[in-house]
């Protein structure tokens, strides 16, 4: 059991004793509505907790190596997504290395990354601190190469640069290919949703720290990089009309008054 799942049930067995302590002969019934939906929110945040920590390794590592070996021996996905958080010590140039090295794997046929740093004004954190790379890439059929091997090689590829066993640190997962245009937005910082609004704080250190350093601001080969284009090229589009509608529709209004 993890620190902060103790701590947690440290906390809510005292809310249950202040509960019990509390508790009248009679309760009004917006009373058992209360304790109710506090029950409900507490299984809730509880299994947002479990669940950080099954991601995490924390709990039941054995059952989870061996559940994600599972669905990574019979996966036949097309597109995987690679996040490296290499250690504090290493340089951009080192990080530049490996993954120029790995991009060039048999098992891979195009791709697409972009390198990061954590450093904004909001987080308190200084250009070009905590330095990381997240890769798109689209698997090469032909090289017969199973999706766990390409995961341990993975591992093995970068195993230099951070603790690659560490699944928090070194993120592979399977990418169905609705979520391409997702990674695209990602990796772009636009049209975040709410979980990742986050990155918008960093937006404009990422641009600096890439200038200061001449880091393109993405670094694509193949299909996927036809993909992203094509994506870049009807978004302009999609831009371009929703104006010219806009300067009709202001052109229509003048003419009225």
């Amino acid at each position: 059991m993890s620190k902060t799942f103790e701590f947690v049930l440290s906390k809510t067995q005292k809310l249950n004793e202040d509960k019990d302590a509390q508790d009248s002969p009679t309760k009004s019934h917006i009373q058992v509505i209360y304790e109710q939906e506090k029950t409900l929110f507490l299984k809730m945040k509880m299994k947002e907790l479990i669940r950080k920590e099954w991601n995490e390794g924390l709990i039941y590592k054995d059952f989870k190596d061996h559940y994600d070996a599972t669905l990574e021996r019979t996966d036949n996905g097309l597109y995987y997504w690679v996040t490296v958080n290499p250690q504090e010590n290493i340089t951009y140039k080192e990080l530049k290395k490996e993954v120029e090295r790995y991009v060039k794997r048999t098992f891979i046929k195009s791709y697409i990354y972009v390198y990061e740093q954590r450093g904004s004004a909001e987080n308190d954190k200084n250009l070009g601190q905590g330095i990381h790379c997240h890769i798109l890439l689209e698997r090469d059929m032909s090289a017969n190469v199973s999706p766990y091997d390409i995961q341990k090689r993975t591992r093995v590829a970068f195993k230099k640069v951070c603790d690659s066993q560490n699944k928090s640190i070194l993120y592979f997962k399977n990418c169905p290919e609705e979520y391409v245009v997702d990674k695209f937005n990602y990796m772009t910082n636009k049209n975040l949703d709410d979980e990742h609004k986050d990155k918008e704080q960093k937006q404009e250190y990422d641009k600096v720290w890439r200038e200061d350093n001449e880091i393109p601001s993405i670094i694509a080969f193949g299909s996927l990089e036809q993909k992203y284009e094509e994506y870049i090229g009807t978004e302009c589009q999609q831009n371009v009309e929703e104006l010219n509608d806009e300067l009709k529709e202001n052109l229509s209004l003048r003419q009225e008054v």
